[in-house]
């Protein structure tokens, strides 16, 4: 019941860099909402099992067509009461969903930095010529470059935070144009 895996199914997600953000699509708040669904559902299960039960006659008399109420099922508490008494497991199950949420979160920050030019909201030309005034400037910046351009290239194609798999095919592509 502790683990996640067992709960929910794989996630893909896209990283990508739109309007001066860094962002995932779909949006993480509807990746939570959705992870959180998959959680209901999962303890939602148990109670609603029919087996290990027992059917009770119907008290009262015959209705107006003078047939027997049928019978009522009725479930031992086995099922019903299992979220109730694994409070601490689904605590424990809760907890790592936020670190999960957490863990995608810092892999979001990891990759901000490659498109520190783009989130610059001023002109690019005014900020080349507030950080390059001279010809060295300028060389050692352009050295700079080439060698992120080559570290670009060895960005993974993927992700994985354990159920989710973040894609940065797009996200790569906005830090090609960038450069």
């Amino acid at each position: 019941m502790s683990s996640q895996a067992v709960l929910v199914q794989e996630f893909l997600i896209f990283l990508e860099f739109k309007a001066q953000r860094l962002q995932l699509r779909p949006p993480l708040e509807d990746l939570r909402t959705e992870f959180y669904r998959e959680i209901k559902k999962f303890i939602a299960i148990p109670p609603s099992f029919k087996g290990l039960g027992y059917f009770e006659e119907a008290k009262g008399g015959a209705d107006k067509d003078g047939k027997a109420p049928p019978p009522k099922h009725k479930v031992l508490k086995i099922f019903r009461d299992m979220p109730e008494r694994n409070h601490a497991s689904l605590m424990l199950v809760y907890r790592r969903a936020a670190e999960l949420f957490s863990k995608v979160e810092a892999l979001i920050a990891k990759y901000r930095p490659w498109v520190a030019i783009g989130l610059h909201e001023g002109s690019l030309d005014d900020l080349v010529d507030a950080c390059a005034t001279e010809a060295a400037d300028f060389e050692a910046n352009f050295k700079v470059l080439k060698a992120k351009r080559k570290e670009a290239e060895k960005l993974p194609a993927t992700e994985k935070v354990d159920c989710i798999t973040v894609n940065l095919a797009p996200f790569k592509a906005a830090v090609d144009d960038q450069q």
